[in-house]
Parts: C-alpha cells; structure tokens; sequence
C-alpha cells in the first residue's frame, strides 16, 4: 500500500510540473569531460554562475534546478548527496578518572584514521547521544552508576558527533524546502520562513532565507567536556548549504557542503547579471564564544574549480576547520559541480559527481571522480577521472599503494533488458588526470552490487539476484586486476569488514530462491575464509528471524559494532534489530517479537554464540505506538565488560557475561515513547496523499 502511495506522489509530482517522461523527450546530452580548471578572476566566476544559472533555468539544462517547485521538491534540485566503514579509538585517554573502563569501542569506520561521525560517541566513561536539537551527556561506568549528567542544546536539528579527546564536536542543520515566489514552503521551524519575497530568515541565528534559496545551514558546535556534567560551548561555526558528508582526522575537520545559491523573486538574466559574487558565493560565521565573531564568503574565487563542460550553478565547498584553534578560520577548496558519494582516505578526498543521462530507448551514467589531496591546513585539488556506473556507496571506493579502486554498478535502463552490470576500476593520479589503469568490467550480468569492500592489495565484492556470490579480486597488479575466487551462498551481503587478516566478517539478509527471482527473509551473519582468495569458503551462517526482521545496520554500517576487549582473538559482536518470527515462506511475513539489540561473541574458529539482547521498547510497551516500529536510530556499544543500548530514550546496559540483568537503565530528559515516533508525511501542499501515507 504504501508503495502505491509513493507511486501516486511520484506521478502527481510530475504533472503538476508539467514534466515530462524523459524516455518520450529526447535530446542531445553535453558531453562529460573528467577535468577542472580554475577562474582567472572574481568576475569571471561571477559570469560563469550568472551563465549556468540562466541555462538551467531557462530549460536547457541536464539535471537539477528545472526552476519548478514541485519537480524539485520531490527530485531535488540541490544535488544534495546521501551521505548514503575497521575500528578506530578517537577519543583521548588523559585525564581519564580513576574509575574509568580500560577499553570502549568506537564508531565503526572505513579507514583507520580517519574518523566518521555517528549520533552516538563514547569514552572509557561516558556516552554522548545526539538526539533531536539536545545532545544527552551520560556517565557510563560503572553501569551500575548509569545517569544523566547534562544536557547540550543546539540551535538547529543534530546531525551527527565527533569526540576528540575532550572535545566533543556536533554537526547541526536547518533547513527549508521550496521556492517562495510560490507562498509555500516546509522549514525547519515556523520562525525561520521569510515572508514572500523576503531576504533574509526572521531567525537572528540563520545564514538562510531569501527567495530560491536552497534553505540549508550546517552548524559545527565544539564543546568542551573535560567536565562531563557542566559542558561548554567554546566555539560554533555555521556554512551556508547542505551537508554531503564530514571526516576528521586529527584536529581537522572536514566537511562537504553542497550550497544552490540564492536567486532573485524574479530570476531573469537582467536580474541574475546583477547580482554581485559576494550574493552568488555560499556565507560563514565563525563565533568564539566571549570573542569575536567572523563573517564573510566560505570561498574565494582562487580556491573555486569548475568542470570542463558546465553542471549548474550548485557549489559544492570542501571546509577545513582547525577544531583546536577555530579562531583562525578556515580552509576551502570549491567545485561548481553536485557531490555525490564522498571517500576519504588518510592521504586525500574523493568527491564523485554522477550522472544520469536519458535518451530514445535507453539511459547512460558514468560517475566523474575528484581528488582533493590533504594538506598542512585544508585540500588541493589534484586530479578527475572519470567511470561508467556509480558507486554503491563510500565502500564502492578505497585507495592504496597510490591508487584508486572503485566498483560501480552499471544500471542502466534498455528496451531489451540488457543494461544491468558491474565492474572494478583502478585509477591512477597522471598530471591532473585520474586514469583507468586496470579494470574488469561485465561482472555479474543481469546482477547488481550490494556490498564491496578494498583492504588493501584486495578487494571483496557481493552482487545479487536470486543468490548471493562473493567474488574476490586479486589487486596487486594494479593494472592487472583478477576476479581470483567466487562462492555461491544463498542470500546476500550488505556489509563487508574485516575480521582478521584472513576473514570476513559480513552482514546481510537470507533469501528463498524461487528460480527467476529471491525472496528476502530475515537478518544474515557470515564469516568467510579468504585465506585463499582463488577459494573463499562459508565459515559460518547465523540467520536471525523471518521475513520482516531487520537491522539499521543493513543499512548503516556504523551500527554494526565489533569488539576486542583484548588480543585473545575473541571478540564481540552488536547491532540493532526489529525481530519477527521464523518459519516464513515466500511473501509471508512473520510476527514482531523483539525490538532492540543482539549481542554475539565471535570466533573465526568457532564462530557465532549469541549471548542476549536488551530491549530498547519501554517496559510493557509494544511496538504498535510508532509507525514502523521505528523510534530514530539504536545503537549497540561496549564499555569495558558491559555491553549498552542507546536509543533516543534512553540507555540501559548490562554485563557481558548476564544479559538477562540489566545493571543500569536511564530515561533521557524529555524522552516519550509516543513523542519520539518519527512519520514521515509529505507537506500540507498535498494533504490527500500525506494522509494517506500514515
């Protein structure tokens, strides 16, 4: 039902637009050239945004910004990117207390050493859970002692934390949708949307408003921890945009903002030529907390590249910030350009831009690649490639020995059918170019990537239809890259990590094979020996539930937790579940019984034991009170021998060795089991549908 309700969004969108379908409107695509070249001065960026900007909107362009309100409202019109991962401690071990745990697990990244955000960090002591506009602060250890120290407010909608030592640096957003010459809109809050034609928010602490903005702001709150209980606010910097994606590495924080610059009421060549750099270029506000305030462009017009052939007026800024020293500003590089899929290696950042073409009978998408290299104080750009397909996600992509590796899904549309493929591509840095040096294309036809992974001179990569292979690829000739080995399992793998040097750690979902296509049932862990990359074998195969069970970490790897307490090779594995019965067949679903997290111990050798789980459902409480059985995210984390369970109501841990007692329980001020079920409704522009869709 609600996928005919979606359906009757998407084609109600499209005639209120007037667009329409692009198989039946033919035109000649620009041409992709995998390059970028710098401005030779302020005016003539300013011209060059003035010129991509009367192209889109005048109807000429290729993808985002059609100058419609509903088509962009629910396509998109910013190339905002999905932000749609081994382990690494981040946080400081100085000035621990004397009762602090001696090891904690960590948010689960791709690349060690360079640091991913979650909703959730902790130390040997305490847990710092985002949720909403308030940060929770709770001591942790000794469970038994579990409480709520302190609260932290934002002044916008969290996104994610980083904690660093006794840092802890949180990334919130406000936003709005819609093109107010049209008097509608959806915002963040009531108080922030202009009155039509306005120019500027009515909120004091907004960067955004205006007309034809794209309403996105990202603020960066560093807090001081040192002291749990009072923490403090010592510095806040806000970017105009939308975030694609963050890493930090070290005291570097590095975040991809993707900005549509704010048009005029009446956006018409006179008026957009009239507008200066300074209204075309995304805004920042640096904030020391008792110092002084900075204001001004997040980029001039030396650090600001545009492809060979123009992709719009959308800006897409990579900012360094020191987090250590904010007072110094910022670093940026610029891209006249969307961001798609973002990866981050500890020598450079990758920013893909893709691409969907339409014509007569079929579909292309290839997927340009841009290297920023890491510097002293921000990036460079260096390099652009380009590849057919796109990327799956950041896993799709890893770089080693000097090389980038990238596997894409190829799916495009056909007439025949004959459009669904895969393929690996090393890439190698040559002057400013991003070459294809070794590549194995036609993998698994008729078949599509779910998983992928590089670690080193290998790669591991999953695809499915009806039944799951793996496939492993043999990379240390970069130019000669080999599929070795491929095992045939049913079901599939959504996440690939490694568990030691010769096993995989995966997981996925199990599948019924019913000849011409699979039905997908319930939650899968595996560990494959990959000892012998000519020969993987199935190690082990633990299926969870029914038809209907799932995880956030299918979805997320960084709710997907492994855990080594020590070097004894033993480790510990948690994650979020919504569990449904076993026993099902084909379509049939099974019955909700359990909401909450697993915990398994994990043995290469032995394999998977589960030791419990901790419900994460109020006491008594059944799931019926929330739409989907959703209550925001869950997570799983370890501290010292107790294992915890985080959700935006609260914690409750428990001792690995008796999960069936629970050592400590707190409720987060404000939490609701009612209040905090998320819906998803459409705006009021649509009522009928919004309805419908409870």
């Amino acid at each position: 039902m609600r996928r005919l309700w979606i359906i009757a969004v998407v084609g109600l969108a499209f005639a209120l637009s007037g667009a329409s379908c692009p198989l039946y409107n033919p035109r000649t695509a620009k041409p992709r050239i995998a390059g970028l070249k710098g401005f030779g001065s302020a005016e003539e960026l300013r011209q060059f945004l003035v010129n991509q900007a009367n192209e889109r909107l005048s109807g000429t362009g290729q993808s985002y910004g059609t100058g419609d309100p509903l088509f962009d409202l629910f396509f998109g019109w910013s190339g905002m990117a999905s932000a749609p991962t081994a382990e690494l401690s981040n946080a400081d071990t100085g000035g621990r207390s004397e009762g602090a745990a001696t090891s904690h697990s960590s948010t689960n990244v791709q690349e060690e050493g360079v640091d991913e955000s979650d909703v959730v960090k902790c130390d040997e002591e305490n847990i710092y859970w985002l949720r909403g506009d308030t940060i929770h602060v709770c001591r942790a250890y000794p469970a038994t002692q579990l409480a709520e120290l302190a609260t932290v407010k934002l002044d916008s909608t969290g996104e994610s934390l980083y904690l660093r030592g006794h840092q802890l640096i949180a990334l919130s957003s406000r936003w709005s949708y819609g093109y107010y010459r049209y008097g509608w809109g959806v915002f963040a809050t009531a108080a922030e949307a202009p009155a039509p034609g306005g120019t500027s928010s009515t909120d004091p602490s907004s960067l955004v408003g205006g007309s034809w903005n794209d309403g996105g702001q990202i603020t960066v709150s560093i807090i001081d921890v040192s002291d749990p209980a009072h923490p403090t606010t010592t510095a806040t910097a806000k970017f105009e945009g939308q975030l694609a994606s963050s890493r930090m590495i070290d005291n570097h924080l590095y975040l991809v903002v993707t900005t549509t610059p704010r048009l005029p009421n009446n956006p018409v060549p006179l008026t957009l030529e009239g507008m200066t750099l300074d209204e075309w270029l995304p805004d920042y506000e640096i904030t020391i907390t008792g110092g002084p305030t900075q204001i001004g462009d997040m980029v001039a017009w030396e650090g600001a590249f545009r492809p060979e052939v123009g992709d719009g007026y959308n800006i897409t800024t990579v900012a360094t910030l020191d987090v250590d020293n904010p007072s110094t500003g910022f670093a940026s590089t610029a891209i006249t350009a969307d961001a798609g899929t973002i990866y981050a290696s500890t020598a450079a950042l990758y920013v893909t831009d893709t691409q969907y073409d339409w014509y007569m009978g079929g579909s292309r998408t290839d997927t340009i690649v841009h290297k920023l290299a890491f510097t002293q104080t921000g990036t460079d750009y260096i390099a652009s490639g380009m590849v057919p397909g796109r990327p799956l996600n950041q896993y799709s992509l890893g770089e080693y020995d000097g090389y980038l590796r990238i596997a894409t899904n190829q799916d495009e549309w056909s007439i025949d059918g004959s459009g669904l493929r895969n393929g690996i591509y090393v890439m190698k840095e040559t002057g400013t170019t991003l070459d294809i040096v070794g590549r194995i294309d036609d993998i698994a036809v008729g078949e599509q990537i779910y998983a992928a992974r590089f670690i080193g001179p290998r790669g591991f990569l999953v695809t499915f239809k009806r039944i799951d292979p793996l496939f492993t690829v043999d990379l240390s000739n970069p130019t000669k890259p080999r599929i070795l080995g491929e095992l045939k399992v049913p079901g599939y793998s959504d996440h690939l990590q490694l568990l030691d040097q010769n096993h995989i750690l995966a997981i996925g979902k199990d599948a019924q094979d019913t000849g011409s296509f699979a039905w997908v049932q319930g939650v899968q862990l595996s560990i494959f020996d990959v000892s012998n990359l000519a020969n993987p074998q199935l190690m082990f195969k633990e299926i969870i539930g029914g038809r209907g069970t799932h995880s956030e970490a299918n979805n997320n790897p960084k709710a997907f937790i492994y855990y080594e307490i020590d070097e004894s090779g033993l480790g510990y594995l948690t994650f979020p579940i919504d569990l449904y019965s076993t026993g099902t067949t084909g379509a049939e679903w099974g019955t909700h019984q359990f909401t909450g997290i697993l915990v398994y111990s994990v043995d290469p050798q032995t394999g998977f034991s589960r030791l419990g789980s901790i419900s994460t459902l109020p006491e008594g409480q059944s799931p019926n009170g929330c739409n989907w059985y959703y209550y925001g995210s869950t997570r799983g984390l370890f501290i010292g021998e107790n294992v915890y369970a985080v959700s935006d109501l609260g914690v409750k841990a428990a001792g690995l060795s008796s999960l069936d007692t629970l050592s400590g329980s707190v409720s987060f001020t404000g939490a609701s089991a009612y209040e905090d079920c998320y819906y998803y409704d459409l705006p009021e522009i649509l009522p009928a549908v919004s309805e419908g869709l409870r």
